[in-house]
């Protein structure tokens, strides 16, 4: 059975389908619920029930209600990808000019949903010294990550490590990437979720800006760091 033709290529359908609901409903902060809830177009949105969709439509729910986070459906839609869900939604009247919480508009977030799991792919082939585990894998990764949005990279950055997600694997990539204009968000990261050896390693990074951000760090919690010692693990936009 496992190696009938068509069934592996069926498995990772499903399991892309899956991966990329799991990063809608956690990295978008949708709780699941019932149907009885005035989120529940949300959740058969970010679950990609088509059904679901149309019965809460007939139920007179509203295609533009927003999340504490002011995403609507859509946002999810464009999250994930669905281009057949985001014109059903368009169709039933939602509205692609809504920004959430951040200022992102629904397609933003298709770019934030697609860094995601770029990011995700990226940090599971870093090992804790921030060594590549199959360079063949990661190059397209990286340099596709390099291509994209800068700003978007760096949002679905600083979501992921907020969330916990790979924390330190993704800001070892988040550095190795190099994105012009993120140093003060990687710097306040730091300042909330660092450590002695991730401060040594923006201090040895090669950014300026990452190093004074390192050396804050230090000040106010009460370290000692040099550059030239501790830490080297990354190197600002090297691969």
């Amino acid at each position: 059975m496992r190696n009938k033709p068509g069934r592996s290529i069926m498995t990772r359908i499903a399991t892309r389908r899956a991966v990329l609901t799991r990063f809608a409903v956690l990295s978008m902060g949708l709780t699941i619920t019932s149907c009885a809830t005035p989120m529940s177009l949300h959740e058969a949105v970010a679950r990609g029930n088509v059904s679901r969709i149309d019965m809460c439509m007939k139920r007179g729910m509203s295609v533009n209600a927003q999340d504490d986070k002011g995403n609507t459906p859509l946002y999810y839609a464009y999250y994930q990808g669905r281009q057949d869900i985001v014109d059903r939604l368009i169709a039933y009247g939602a509205d692609p000019g809504i920004r959430n919480n951040d200022g992102d508009t629904p397609s933003d977030v298709r770019e934030i949903g697609r860094a995601d799991s770029l990011l995700h792919a990226g940090a599971k082939l870093l090992n804790g010294r921030a060594d590549w585990t199959d360079t063949a894998k990661a190059r397209p990764i990286y340099d596709e990550l390099k291509r994209m949005n800068g700003l978007i990279v760096t949002k679905a950055v600083v979501r992921k490590v907020t969330a916990g997600e790979d924390r330190l694997r993704v800001l070892f990539l988040a550095v190795k990437l190099g994105i012009t204009g993120s140093e003060e968000h990687l710097n306040a990261v730091l300042q909330t979720y660092g450590d002695k050896n991730m401060a040594e390693d923006y201090l040895n990074s090669g950014s300026q800006l990452l190093s004074e951000g390192a050396k804050r760090w230090a000040n106010e919690h009460g370290y000692s760091i040099n550059a030239g010692g501790g830490s080297h693990r990354v190197a600002w936009g090297r691969f």
